[in-house]
């Protein structure tokens, strides 16, 4: 199991360090956003992320989940290759379909979405967005299943700095406005499907047999409702927001949630993408990887709540320095909230795998629609009294009862349970702490106020290894590595002090 946890690590590092590029230039370039954009154009931004995304999730789920969970199955061993070409050729024809309908009714999307048609020009273009986007992570999905880590970093760093060279000439060049945004992200996609092609036609077996759809598209089609779902918990608050309020709050709300997925991009995403192939790998010993899923999700909890916290409390120092127009500065309020949202979504994708191996598509469909219509009801309660922390705190809610319903059906269906009592550990003091940084005086000397949070970060790993949360199994194993670390720093310095002697 520990050689396993390793593996994960090491992936996980890895697309880590390939995210790190991507969203590292988006934090730098925030100054730049923020001079040349308003609330609004994130509005515009937000509106039609979530309207593509709803659609894509009609046709993109079935393909790719299916491809996912059928890719390392025991009857497609010697039929990778044919999956492959034919799941990519599939998912091509229908995201084909659904682009030229979306282009042919794009006047009418756009009053819809933005009750203003003089934005047609923006919804076409997002018509070739929705065309490349499933096709692009679907290429990303393959490499991932083949743990060609060092193949997606490379494409990831190459993407960043393309798409940071067009969207930097859009704004400052040819003053493009919020299009310069768009068309980085439509020839951004162009490039990750032209990066991935070539690799994909080495192994792809060119033959058309739509036998070979069969099992995939029948486990995946039930996902379609878990897809949409899913994307409305995380996005459906937009359009709540666009009735009961402006599209102005769309965008700050918008700009906060940006702010808040760097945890999701540079440590759920990481973590889940290393997951999978490691986790299906162990299907032919459930005993094992029940116990290795459960560990991995308590370690997960633990280092994704110290990232949140760390966020959090950073939160707002990070948005007044950056953002240079104040009307964004009240985004951070949701940036704690809309951050432990996403750690409780990295946390499902644990919770989940009962089902996954079951392959009871239905039941995660299910599921995640429960949590939708959790998700919708609370926006129509709390936007009107609360606004944006409404929309926010919502998005936690139906996670929660998402998650619990997970929980409930995996040890149901698989027997998986997981450390409940130790996740409710690490979420008492986690909450507690930023509590109470909260309740503390803002001081008129910043730098204070950062050493106040530093100490209150430094915190959290004391107050869990002192409320006895490590098992001594756990603290044995901590020890035996601090003390092995210790000796080989000592004989590395030895050794350099012989080689300069």
């Amino acid at each position: 199991m520990i050689k396993r946890v390793k593996r994960i690590i090491y992936l996980g590092g890895i697309y880590s360090l390939g995210t790190l590029v991507e969203k590292g230039m988006a934090f730098v370039f925030i100054p730049i956003y923020t001079t040349y954009l308003g609330t609004a154009d994130y509005g515009v931004i937000g509106l039609m992320t979530v309207t593509v995304g709803l659609l894509s999730k009609l046709f993109f789920p079935p393909v790719n989940q299916g491809f996912i969970r059928h890719y390392y199955a025991p009857e497609f061993s010697d039929r990778q290759g044919l999956l492959l070409f034919n799941s990519l050729l599939f998912l091509t024809a229908q995201a084909l379909v659904f682009s030229l309908l979306f282009f042919w009714f794009s006047q009418k999307i756009a009053q819809l979405v933005f009750a203003q048609a003089e934005l047609v020009f923006i919804v076409k273009v997002y018509a070739f967005i929705l065309f490349f986007d499933p096709i692009s992570n679907f290429l990303l999905n393959y490499l991932n299943q083949k743990e060609r880590a060092r193949t997606i970093i490379g494409i990831s760093w190459g993407h960043s700095l393309f798409y940071a060279a067009v969207v930097l000439a859009g704004l400052i060049i040819w003053d493009l406005g919020v299009l310069a945004l768009i068309y980085g992200t439509l020839l951004g996609m162009v490039f990750k499907v032209l990066c991935v092609l070539p690799v994909a036609f080495k192994e792809a077996e060119c033959r058309v047999v739509p036998s070979v759809l069969v099992k995939p598209l029948k486990y995946g089609y039930p996902r379609i409702i878990s897809g949409c779902s899913n994307l409305l918990i995380q996005s459906g608050d937009r359009y709540v927001l666009m009735i009961f309020s402006t599209l102005s709050s769309v965008g700050l709300y918008n700009f906060g949630y940006q702010i808040s997925a760097i945890i999701y991009s540079l440590f759920v995403v990481p973590l889940t993408n290393a997951l999978l192939p490691v986790t299906f790998k162990q299907e032919a010993d459930p005993e094992q990887q029940r116990e290795f899923l459960q560990k991995t999700c308590t370690y997960f909890y633990l280092a994704g709540m110290f990232a949140c916290l760390f966020l959090s409390l950073y939160s707002r120092e990070f948005i007044e320095i950056m953002a240079r127009k104040e009307e964004f500065w009240a985004g951070w309020t949701i940036i704690p909230v809309i951050a432990f949202s996403y750690i409780l979504f990295g946390l499902g994708s644990f919770f989940d795998w009962g089902l996954v191996m079951t392959k009871n598509g239905f039941q995660i469909s299910i599921n995640v629609f429960v949590g939708a219509l959790v998700n919708i009801a609370g926006n129509f309660l709390l936007i009107p009294f609360w606004g944006i922390m409404g929309a926010a705190v919502a998005t936690v809610i139906s996670f929660i009862v998402l998650n619990w319903m997970r929980i409930h059906y995996s040890a149901k269906f698989y027997d998986l349970h997981f450390e409940l009592r130790r996740l409710f550990h690490i979420t008492a003091v986690a909450i507690g702490l930023y509590g109470f940084s909260l309740l503390m005086p803002d001081s008129q000397w910043l730098w204070l106020n950062m050493a106040f949070k530093l100490l209150v970060l430094i915190a959290f790993p004391g107050i869990i290894f002192a409320t006895g949360f490590f098992r001594p199994q756990e603290r044995q194993a901590m020890q035996s590595l601090w003390e092995n670390l210790r000796i080989r720093g000592i004989r590395d310095t030895f050794a350099k002090v012989r080689a300069l002697n």
